[in-house]
């Protein structure tokens, strides 16, 4: 029995001296500004709330997101809160305690005051809220990445990113029938200039589809600028603006005679092959010029939201999504194309000044929807883009022709209609189509040293039913029509509004930097 008794009566002894030779706090001692860790003032005492201190190597961790219902949305955090429980589970009291509050409260302040009075070394404070998982003060950890959509980690991600971008694409010809033509030396004048004649070639137009003959052919510098800004964890809107650079083709050739230099066009009378000569030996002198203008630009802005996800929270970057994305999207393709000729009379010395002018314009106002993939890596990202937009095309053709004829003493008379433009197909209308506009988008992107990603990818993009200038060119003319137009008129009414539609294709590499916030 007496060693039974023995250690119950020498405990209380034991927890007195102990007290007794706690050492005083001192007077100047700072008490650092954070939570007691044990004990909540503010809080129920059957509800602690604690206050941890991590080593270094959890301070370095990434923190682990919590959502409103105690569970986290990716697997790297639940695999972290199942590290964490445990600790928190024995901290934790869970039953209501048998000393008097005021004992419990009188030795924990103790205790409280000693542990605080030691040297520390500042380390980032986690905090379990109601028994939640962990979270860093600042709302997440600077090692810790998460894409600019992702939902497993909130608070720690960019929610703003720009991208700008140089392009380089090529553009599909606008169709271009011959419009200027020379004949070798010694061709007789009712030969000079005729299409499909041994000794005539062509010298500007009638190429076929990538032969180098159509206008605007070729390759056009340009810039395209990105952004967004996520506004809740998964989704958020986005914006892109990109114009290609004007495209220009010029034309000009003139003689004094010696060189046979002519216009082809089909006679409507005769349905054969005819040419207007602006210089021929001994007969005319004179110059053509051509200039050709194509413009093309795009907008669109559109709400994202966050399919599917795979995420990578803490030191691993590799992670998977899927965003759908729908909005507006606005595009014009403008088109022009003029022509101007000079010709001299030897003999009469009148001087024809013929003009021919076409002129499209394309606006097209629709909605898109679109998928974007994306792979992230540690170094880098994989990201492919899909996109189809459905809505309106405002066509407009404009076209008209003059002819100005100045006599050798300066008398100068007016005409309407030049050679291929001409009074039946001078006109300014405009009218509605329903068109596509599909764009496909394949990236890859690498980090750099001074914060932004180096991006390169290939892109294509569509528009069907669109006018292109050089397309409505009718070729086909009644020389009844040229200036002074005969009286009466007889014959077909020609050349005519052609109003003829194509696709538009342009394609090509791009070159960015991106950066996020």
């Amino acid at each position: 029995m007496f060693r039974i008794l023995t250690p119950l009566l020498l405990a209380p002894l034991l927890l007195n001296t102990a007290i007794a030779f706690q050492p005083p706090r001192q007077p100047n001692a700072t008490v650092p500004k954070t939570r007691p860790l044990f004990y909540q003032p503010a809080r129920p005492v059957s509800q602690p709330r604690l206050v941890r201190q991590v080593s270094s190597t959890q301070a370095h961790a990434a923190p682990v997101a919590s959502s409103t219902d105690g569970e986290c949305q990716c697997e790297y955090c639940r695999s972290q809160r199942q590290q964490v429980d445990p600790v928190l589970t024995q901290r934790v009291i869970h039953h209501q305690p048998t000393q008097p509050v005021e004992q419990r409260r009188s030795l924990i302040d103790r205790v409280t005051q000693t542990s605080y009075t030691q040297p520390q070394i500042a380390m980032p404070e986690y905090v379990t809220d109601d028994f939640g998982a962990f979270s860093g003060s600042d709302g997440c950890s600077n090692e810790q990445f998460c894409d600019f959509n992702s939902s497993c980690c909130d608070g720690c991600s960019a929610d703003r990113w720009v991208t700008l971008e140089g392009l380089a694409w090529w553009t599909s010809g606008s169709r271009t029938p011959a419009l200027a033509t020379q004949s070798s030396a010694g061709t007789l004048q009712s030969n000079a200039g005729v299409l499909g004649l041994p000794n005539t070639s062509v010298l500007f137009g009638g190429g076929d589809l990538f032969d180098g003959g159509d206008l605007f052919d070729g390759a056009s510098a340009g810039f395209r600028i990105r952004g967004g800004k996520t506004i809740d964890c998964g989704s958020g809107i986005n914006f892109e603006v990109f114009r290609l650079g004007i495209q220009n083709e010029n034309f000009l050739i003139g003689s004094d005679g010696t060189t046979i230099l002519g216009r082809p066009f089909t006679d409507s009378l005769t349905g054969q092959q005819n040419a207007e000569l602006f210089s021929f030996p001994g007969i005319a002198t004179g110059q053509l010029r051509i200039h050709g203008e194509s413009r093309m630009y795009s907008a669109a802005a559109h709400l994202y939201r966050l399919a599917e996800e795979e995420p990578g929270c803490g030191d691993t970057r590799d992670q998977y999504s899927a965003v759908i994305q729908a909005g507006p999207r606005f595009a014009s393709l403008k088109d022009a194309i003029f022509m101007q000729e000079y010709i001299t009379g030897n003999q009469s010395g009148i001087q024809n000044v013929l003009r021919d002018s076409f002129k499209t314009d394309n606006a097209f106002l629709g909605g898109e929807v679109g998928v974007r993939l994306q792979r992230q890596t540690n170094s880098g990202f994989i990201q492919g883009n899909l996109g189809l937009a459905l809505g309106m095309t405002r066509q407009e053709l404009e076209s008209f022709g003059d002819t100005t004829k100045r006599t050798s003493q300066g008398a100068t008379t007016h005409f309407p209609g030049g050679l291929l433009a001409q009074r039946t197909n001078s006109t300014a209308i405009s009218r509605n189509r329903f068109s596509v506009m599909p764009q496909a988008e394949f990236k890859i992107g690498f980090e750099t040293p001074w914060g932004w990603d180096m991006t390169v990818g290939y892109n294509v993009f569509y528009w069907s039913k669109v006018l292109r200038a050089t397309e409505q060119i009718d070729t086909n003319v009644n020389p009844n029509l040229l200036p002074p137009e005969t009286v009466p008129f007889t014959g077909p009414q020609q050349p005519s509004v052609l109003l003829k539609e194509s696709g538009y294709l342009a394609h090509g590499i791009a070159f960015g930097l991106e950066k996020r916030f």
